[in-house]
């Protein structure tokens, strides 16, 4: 199974690897993307916490969903990064720090993240104690799953600290 894994990750890879930019794009980001010129609309009504901290974010209060705050973000972080293609002014080379380091192959792009904060958050009545925090996923019901956990105050998407099923994350 951890060979299937390791085949179709890199099968995956080399995929992305081999596509290419479309050249006739508008390079939208020819400028180098900062906390002073990031995206992002901050609505009057939200509360003063959101004003004060967040930026490079779009919040919003939902009518929808109960007086929700909405958090919105294209995920583009405003610092330069060896994981930015060389299409964006944030892209920095990568620097060996010896053997056993490695750039991953993948980019950061462009994608749209939403996630909402509800005004009055209910408990689960969880006591959080170590078979909660095991470090294994799949072993509690309770437990994050593998997909995006929250936006950081700068627009940055946050994942759970996990790696795969079968894998070891001090092994990535």
């Amino acid at each position: 199974m951890k060979l299937l894994s390791k085949n179709l990750l890199i099968f995956f890879s080399l995929c992305f690897v081999s596509c290419e930019f479309d050249k006739d794009d508008d390079h939208e980001h020819a400028e180098l993307i900062t906390l002073e010129n990031c995206d992002g609309l901050i609505d009057a009504n939200v509360p003063d916490f959101y004003k004060k901290y967040f930026n490079c974010v779009d919040v919003s209060v939902s009518s929808v969903q109960g007086g929700a705050v909405i958090l919105s973000t294209k995920g583009l972080p405003p610092y330069e990064s060896m994981y930015y293609s060389h299409e964006y002014e944030n892209h920095t080379d990568f620097v060996s720090q010896g053997d056993g380091y490695y750039i991953n192959p993948n980019t950061i792009s462009e994608q749209s993240y939403s996630m909402s904060i509800q005004e009055a958050p209910v408990s689960r009545n969880l006591t959080i104690n170590s078979s909660l925090v095991d470090g294994v996923i799949g072993t509690s019901n309770n437990e994050y799953d593998m997909s995006s956990q929250g936006i950081a105050l700068n627009g940055v998407i946050l994942f759970n600290p996990l790696a795969g099923p079968g894998d070891d994350i001090e092994d990535e």
